[in-house]
């Protein structure tokens, strides 16, 4: 069974970000907040692995630049509330506020993301609330309590009450213009979306927030060549645009919501 690191930051509660950049390092383990302040990251594994996904919970849209071995990997706009990137490496970040910011992230080993478990220590603790060292006591939106007799530690049996996601949903965006970004469609709520080029495009699309760009030498947000995937966690298909070097060649895309 493989065991899954964690990187936690901050160390407790959330982290209040002032205006500018904070640099986050993860193979050294510390955070470079915007006044030059340096906080440590929690859990940082002494043996290095790639870390592959990051968990966001922020009260404000933020600006991510996200790097392994000084290779940009992702660039683009963070919206307010919780988010995932999935199926990355990073080794280094920037994270870029215009307001006063509450936040918090998760970076995982695992490219799929946080796993949920009932654990009292802070990197494996669901983020249900803002205090990361607390144990489950609910699970689900309906409520339902740990049932008696369970005790931390034991593992979790989900019923498919609470917010499951029961909707799946699919369609296809083209990119009329190039560098003028698309919505993947209009305001319609989700919990997940795989974002897949179509096979017949002809160069790449790119996957991110509203500021998205394919153009090479100023690209933000993820590349995507022909029949490659993305899964994103967002709660709105209208937060996730792509950007084309190709006029009307575009993506499908899957959701849950």
């Amino acid at each position: 069974m493989t065991t899954n690191t964690f990187v936690t930051f901050p160390t407790t509660d959330k982290e209040t970000l002032a205006v500018g950049t904070a640099r986050i390092d993860f193979l050294n383990g510390k955070v470079t907040l915007a006044s030059g302040t340096i906080k440590p990251l929690v859990n940082r594994s002494t043996v290095y692995k790639p870390l592959r996904s990051v968990y966001f919970n922020t009260d404000q849209d933020i600006n991510v630049k996200i790097y392994w071995d000084d290779e940009l990997q992702y660039s683009g706009l963070i919206p307010a509330g919780t988010f995932y990137l999935k199926n990355i490496v990073v080794d280094q970040m920037e994270i870029t506020t215009t307001a006063s910011t509450v936040f918090m992230l998760i970076a995982s080993t695992s490219p799929n993301g946080v796993d949920i478990g009932v654990y009292t220590d802070a990197a494996n603790t669901a983020r249900t609330t803002a205090t990361p060292v607390q144990p489950i006591q609910h699970i689900g939106a309906n409520g339902s309590p740990m049932p008696s007799g369970a005790t931390v530690g034991d593992p979790i049996h989900v019923s498919t009450g609470g917010a499951i996601a029961t909707t799946v949903g699919s369609n296809r965006q083209i990119v009329g213009t190039p560098t003028t970004p698309v919505a993947l469609a209009a305001s319609t709520a989700i919990k997940k979306v795989t974002v897949t080029a179509e096979t017949n495009n002809t160069d790449i699309v790119c996957v991110g927030g509203a500021n998205v760009l394919a153009t090479l030498l100023t690209r933000r947000g993820t590349p995507l060549y022909p029949s490659d995937s993305i899964t994103l966690e967002a709660d709105n298909l209208a937060e996730v645009f792509i950007d084309a070097l190709v006029a009307t060649e575009g993506v499908t895309f899957t959701y849950l919501a």
